[in-house]
């Protein structure tokens, strides 16, 4: 899904915002702006996906809103934070990096045949 795949991309560019504010040891001043942008993107994302997914019956839906929900605790967590110092971002951003390419590269990829299959049933 297109879509869902821009929403992956725009995930990333925001991750990368925080890793830009690292490298420039200026992680204080903007992470906070950066870490709500993350949190409320990624809220967005996980609606919009959950709500392709009913829509289409997929089976394995509540595992993957528990995998969606464990992340939202996490990305809340980080807004309540009021300032990052350097090591504690480079964790946030490993964090982050692992499970987002783990999301996208495998749980996100078990649901595609399904719902390719569904597509094709229906274009027939």
């Amino acid at each position: 899904n297109q879509k869902l795949d821009n929403d992956h991309q725009q995930i990333i560019s925001i991750i990368n915002d925080l890793y830009e504010l690292v490298l420039a040891n200026d992680s204080g001043r903007g992470s906070d702006a950066i870490v709500k942008r993350l949190n409320s993107y990624t809220q967005l994302h996980f609606t919009t996906e959950e709500h392709m997914l009913v829509m289409n019956s997929y089976p394995n839906l509540q595992d993957h809103r528990q995998e969606h929900e464990a992340m939202i605790s996490r990305t809340q967590c980080l807004q309540l934070k009021r300032s990052f110092d350097k090591d504690s971002c480079q964790d946030v951003l490993l964090m982050l990096k692992k499970w987002w390419l783990s999301h996208i590269q495998k749980r996100d990829q078990d649901y595609r045949p399904y719902l390719k299959d569904i597509e094709t049933k229906q274009g027939a």
